[in-house]
C-alpha cells in the first residue's frame, strides 16, 4: 500500500492511529468500543498497538508474541516504529540446526516447528 515499507521493517503505528481516528469519526460505530485482533506477526501488532493507543478497548491476539521481534525483510531493523521512532527488538537467530529443518520442510511441503529458534534466540 501507498506509505507503507515494501516489507515488513518499520511499518509505522500511525496507520493504526489514523484508523482509530477514522472509526471514531463515522456516525455507525460505537465510541469508544474499538477492538483490534491479529494472527501471528499482527497477533504482535495488536498488543503493542493497544498498549499505546488507549481508544483501544478490546484486543485479540491469535498465536501472538509476547516480545517485538526482528522485522522480516532486509534484516537488523525493528518491525514497528511510532512516531518516526523504531520500537527495541529481540533478533531472530537462526543456528544451523534451523536452516536444515527450514530447508527440509521447503523440499518435503512438511509442517514446519519453529518454537525452538524462538527459544534460542530470546536466550
Amino acid at each position: 500500500m501507498d506509505g507503507l515499507p515494501p516489507t515488513l521493517e518499520e511499518v509505522p503505528l500511525e496507520i493504526i492511529e489514523n484508523a482509530i481516528q477514522w472509526l471514531n469519526g463515522r456516525d455507525d460505530v460505537v465510541k469508544n468500543r474499538i477492538g483490534i485482533i491479529g494472527a501471528s506477526r499482527s497477533g504482535e501488532l495488536a498488543i503493542l498497538s493497544a498498549s499505546i493507543f488507549p481508544r483501544i478497548k478490546v484486543v485479540v491476539g491469535y498465536t501472538p508474541s509476547g516480545v517485538i521481534w526482528e522485522g522480516i525483510g532486509q534484516g537488523g531493523k525493528s518491525a514497528w516504529t511510532y512516531r518516526g521512532k523504531p520500537f527495541p527488538y529481540l533478533r531472530f537467530i537462526a543456528d544451523e540446526d534451523f536452516k536444515k529443518r527450514l530447508k527440509e520442510a521447503q523440499e518435503k511441503s512438511s509442517p514446519f516447528f519453529n518454537a525452538p529458534t524462538f527459544q534460542y534466540s530470546m536466550q
